[in-house]
């Protein structure tokens, strides 16, 4: 049993588009995971997903983009981060600035670098995509 089954998520993620699957079905499910989701599919970097089952059986079902994720990682520890600080975060975390993005939680919910730009709201950057 894995102590973060964000993290483990996240890996089964990035190996499954590694290996070139079109389909996989996440071991884990949490709010955050599905939140995550939802960011990754709004930028562009899953096809869709949906959550099938019932109650405490929910599970992800996740179609991916073949060669979309090149990277993907969570970032611990999920250290703050003020709005005039996250384009020094992303130099730090991303090949360039039009490549990639942080997934961060703030206050208004769980969303990328660029919307909290846009909205001025700095958070807990969690991992980061490209």
């Amino acid at each position: 049993m894995s102590v973060d089954p964000f993290a483990e998520a996240v890996n089964q993620i990035k190996t499954s588009v590694r290996v070139g699957k079109r389909e996989i079905v996440l071991n884990r499910f949490n709010r955050l995971i599905v939140n995550v989701l939802r960011v990754l599919k709004e930028e562009g970097y899953i096809e869709d997903f949906e959550v099938v089952g019932e109650r405490y059986l929910k599970r992800a079902k996740v179609r991916l983009i073949p060669n979309k994720i090149r990277e993907f990682q969570v970032v611990n520890p999920r250290a703050p981060v003020k709005y005039l600080e996250i384009i020094s975060k992303e130099m730090q975390y991303l090949p360039s600035y039009v490549e990639g993005i942080l997934i961060l939680t703030t206050p208004q919910g769980i969303m990328s670098n660029r919307k909290a730009k846009e909205l001025k709201i700095g958070g807990r950057i969690i991992a980061y995509v490209f």
